[in-house]
């Protein structure tokens, strides 16, 4: 297959005849491969000696589901051992069969003569046809369940349960059987439960369960099945797709979708349209809600398997699409439903998974699922829009970020430098700015304490990010607009106490960094209090003392509006605090050194010009009343 694919080139027709090779030969030939392993392992594989008692009591139990008419209850008394499976099922069951189709034929072209040389051929080819995997009649297995080849029988079923998708209902029954014959109980019971689904589906099901005349019934609706799946299949193999959409399906609106739908979840994403053909079907039906449910599936499959650029790209216009068809239908119905973490799709008709041990999974009895509503959509469109941002900025990041979660990609976002995208997603999904802000703060000062390359570099960077009038001239530098960035964000994205001052002060001070004027002056007005604490927890006792008579001056009247004070004390103002605590903190350490004796008298003399005042005041307020 590899020699075929390096080497389409040198077929005429190009892509056409190249991707006919891959949709319909190479699939076809797997196919084909595979039986013709299984038939040359049947006919290898020897027949077991069963006691007669025991095939007697099976052929009782048999008889219970209306079986005992097997064509396999005779003749193996009298057979020869050893034997293989093939020739256990001639003897028994394809002999009788051969020889009355033979015989109708003979009478449908009105020849007596059977000449010996024709007769072999067609028994050959009559007894290939019964042991094909794909034979609907199910002679096969049915005789090796008949004369007790339980084992046989088993590795008939292991060897085709990857690839056939004839009879998996019946083989699910024939698996079981071969359990309950062995004691296993349980897994013989959930092997009849999955064939339970199938019964409608498949010949030998509906004998164990109908009438012949519901049988009857239900061959024609089997065949008007088939005949609908070959006209999709032939109509997307020649690209008829308007055809295929505008056609009017009369009751059968539901199968054709199951199809579509089987063929775009089995099928590479990249090389085939059937997502979007089965969204036009739902679009030219009006049904916007299934329509914006394709999309949002191709979205989720791209993002976990096509983990590229491109891949990217397409799915953000997924979600996209599943938003705009949302926007089309009344508020209450616009939502879809989305199977939940961990949920699989299994294909219709695909062979049951196996564990480690080879065991037959089992699948479980609910399925959780998750509404997700307009604004859910949103938030994905969001989250898969930064993805892609990510990956146009930064190429290897796109391996990754199509699964990465919003806290995920918050943190690939800030390591890249796309802290709009960044702050985007934290709004989206409530989560919290400190790591923006903690990263923005740490570019910062590597660009404080970078060579040229690291200033040149950072530009690529804080063009990516909305910062108005970014201008690379000599009078300003990466670094003056990597501050100015941050200190648009500080103004932009407010928090309660001055969270994000806080952390952006501290980020700086961690790292030795001396505070910037601004971001003094900023926080000050904010939460001074703060402040001074974070001096102290870094031993900044000149700073802390500054700003400690800096606040006593502001609230005594002089500069109060750059602390934020609306009104400083006096006897109709209301009332004012300190940091008492700190304060005392600042005290003790400056007293304890002997250098800042001076700064120690300083804090202290206006500490005391404050309390003087605060007892003016108080006893004036006292005397107006």
């Amino acid at each position: 297959m590899d020699v075929v694919r390096n080497n389409a080139q040198v077929f005429l027709g190009g892509g056409s005849q190249l991707l006919q090779l891959q949709q319909d030969l190479i699939p076809r030939c797997s196919g084909l491969l595979s039986s013709y392993y299984l038939l040359k392992h049947i006919s290898q594989s020897l027949a077991s000696s069963v006691p007669m008692d025991i095939i007697d009591a099976n052929l009782q139990h048999l008889t219970v589901l209306q079986l005992s008419d097997t064509p396999a209850q005779s003749c193996n008394r009298s057979v020869l051992s050893p034997q293989t499976v093939v020739e256990l099922f001639y003897q028994t069951v394809g002999r009788k069969v051969i020889i009355s189709q033979m015989y109708s034929q003979q009478q449908h072209q009105g020849n007596s003569l059977l000449l010996w040389t024709q007769s072999i051929s067609n028994v050959v080819n009559l007894l290939a046809q019964l042991l094909w995997p794909s034979n609907p009649g199910f002679q096969f297995p049915e005789c090796l369940m008949a004369n007790c080849q339980y084992t046989q029988l088993q590795e008939y079923v292991r060897l085709i349960g990857p690839w056939c998708q004839v009879n998996i209902g019946s083989c699910r029954f024939m698996l079981g059987q071969c359990y309950l014959a062995n004691g296993e109980g349980q897994k013989a019971l959930q092997c009849f439960q999955e064939a339970a689904t199938e019964v409608e589906k498949e010949d030998f099901l509906l004998r164990l369960t109908g009438s012949e005349d519901e049988d009857a019934a239900s061959t024609p609706r089997l065949q008007q099945l088939d005949c609908l799946r070959q006209l999709v299949v032939v109509l997307c193999e020649r690209s008829q797709l308007q055809d295929l959409v505008q056609f009017s399906y009369v009751n059968l609106h539901d199968q054709v979708v199951g199809i579509i739908e089987s063929r775009a979840r089995s099928l590479d994403l990249l090389s085939h349209n059937y997502y979007e053909l089965l969204y036009a079907f739902h679009i030219n039906r009006h049904n916007y809600r299934k329509a914006g449910t394709v999309m949002f599936e191709l979205g989720m499959r791209l993002g976990r398997e096509v983990r590229t650029r491109l891949g990217l790209q397409k799915q953000v216009n997924c979600y996209l699409a599943a938003l705009n068809c949302l926007r089309l239908i009344r508020p209450e119905y616009a939502w879809i439903v989305q199977p939940a973490a961990g949920a699989t799709y299994e294909r219709p008709g695909a062979s049951p998974k196996r564990n480690s041990d080879g065991e037959f999974s089992s699948e479980p009895v609910k399925r959780q699922v998750d509404i997700l509503e307009l604004k859910d959509l949103e938030k994905e469109y969001i989250l898969s829009r930064s993805r892609l941002t990510l990956a146009q900025h930064h190429p290897p990041s796109a391996a990754i970020a199509g699964s990465a979660s919003p806290e995920e990609m918050v943190s690939l976002l800030v390591q890249t430098g796309l802290f709009d995208s960044a702050l985007s997603i934290c709004q989206t999904f409530n989560l919290n700015l400190t790591s923006v802000f903690e990263g923005l703060t740490f570019k910062c000062i590597k660009l404080q304490f970078g060579g040229e390359e690291t200033q040149n570099e950072a530009w690529s960077w804080l063009a990516a990010n909305q910062l108005s009038s970014v201008v690379n001239t000599k009078e300003s530098s990466a670094t003056d607009e990597a501050w100015r960035l941050l200190s648009s964000y500080l103004e932009r994205h407010l928090s309660a106490n001055g969270q994000h001052h806080r952390c952006v002060i501290n980020k700086l001070l961690s790292h030795a960094v001396p505070l910037p004027d601004w971001l003094i002056s900023s926080y000050k007005g904010v939460d001074a209090a703060s402040l001074l604490r974070l001096y102290l927890n870094f031993d900044l006792l000149d700073a802390a003392a500054e700003l400690v008579l800096e606040y006593i001056d502001a609230l005594l009247g002089r500069g109060h509006q750059y602390f934020g004070i609306e009104r400083p004390l006096s006897a109709t103002s209301s009332s004012v605090w300190l940091p008492y605590t700190s304060i005392d903190q600042l005290l003790q350490t400056l007293n304890e050194t002997q250098t800042n004796s001076s700064m120690y008298n300083k804090v202290r003399d206006k500490l005391a010009d404050y309390h003087r005042l605060v007892e003016q005041t108080t006893k004036r307020r006292l005397a107006t009343r």
